[in-house]
């Protein structure tokens, strides 16, 4: 296999590999579920969404214009697939919100919060994240993937950085069976690995699109889901789950906080901005 097929799969890592991927931890990570759940949730989760995602790749491609809409109209008439696609770009905007809000607070953190502050930093990453993406206009997935390089390197040194760290002490103990409540979860997960905004670029713009590049870009998600939520679970404590749930932030830069390393520290915080940032523009 060529770098070069690593291209859109890494594309696809950025655009989900998100603010969410840090709220893991403490709602479905190893330390509340237990390993075995929490490991079986996400190999379903996994194939579940690449499924979907085949799906959605192949209806696409299956008109001449390969667009959603064209394709949509095809099948249901163009009001109903008007109607399809407002809904679509809503659910979308939902996930943008969600990484720009976390972004803000980030850089908010480095600074004293108050509303003057909070609304300056967030015209300015904003006007930021827009000139960016309006700069590399149809090819805003070069800026994405290169993102995305510098993220997984990053993730990979955290991840061994925090395994290397002694484990927390009263770790929850593990669900003896899988119930309702515990089922329910599971489309968190499926909500991780959701790149559905890149297929429509992606079928227009490969060369020669194929659907292994999904399968490449799920396992990527799976492989690095897994070693970070891994590694961050093992360092938390009941009582850290239940602050940073009481607190709703993100694992990451508390479990950094929590080694007393600033050089931790600084890396999540530019970590957390890389997959918010690239998760942005991605989607």
């Amino acid at each position: 296999m060529k770098i070069s097929h690593l291209y859109w799969p890494v594309t696809f890592f950025s655009t989900a590999f998100g603010a969410g991927i840090f709220f893991l931890p403490q709602a479905v990570g190893p330390g509340v579920l237990g390993m075995k759940v929490f490991a079986l949730f996400i190999v379903i989760a996994m194939s579940v969404s690449m499924m979907a995602h085949y799906l959605f790749f192949k209806f696409i491609t299956s008109h001449p214009e390969k667009d959603f809409l064209a394709a949509s109209s095809t099948f249901i008439g163009e009001r109903a697939a008007s109607i399809v696609c407002v809904l679509f770009i809503l659910s979308m905007i939902i996930i943008v919100l969600i990484n720009f809000i976390t972004l803000v607070n980030v850089v908010v953190s480095f600074l004293h919060d108050g509303f003057w502050i909070r609304g300056g930093i967030s015209l300015l990453l904003s006007a930021m994240l827009s000139a960016a993406w309006l700069a590399f206009s149809q090819r805003i997935e070069h800026l994405i993937s290169r993102m995305a390089l510098v993220s997984i390197v990053m993730v990979a040194i955290l991840t061994v950085f925090f395994l290397l760290q002694p484990a927390g002490a009263q770790l929850a103990p593990a669900p003896t069976s899988i119930s309702l409540q515990t089922l329910m979860l599971l489309p968190i997960f499926l909500f991780t690995f959701n790149f559905t905004p890149c297929i429509q670029r992606f079928a227009k713009s490969a060369v020669r699109p194929q659907a292994r590049s999904i399968l490449f870009g799920k396992i990527l998600i799976l492989a690095f889901i897994a070693m970070i939520v891994i590694a961050i679970s093992r360092l938390l404590t009941l009582d850290d789950i239940s602050i940073i749930n009481g607190r709703n932030v993100d694992a990451l830069f508390y479990t950094a906080g929590l080694t007393g390393n600033s050089m931790a520290w600084l890396g999540a915080a530019l970590l957390l901005c890389l997959l918010t940032g690239g998760a942005y523009m991605g989607t």
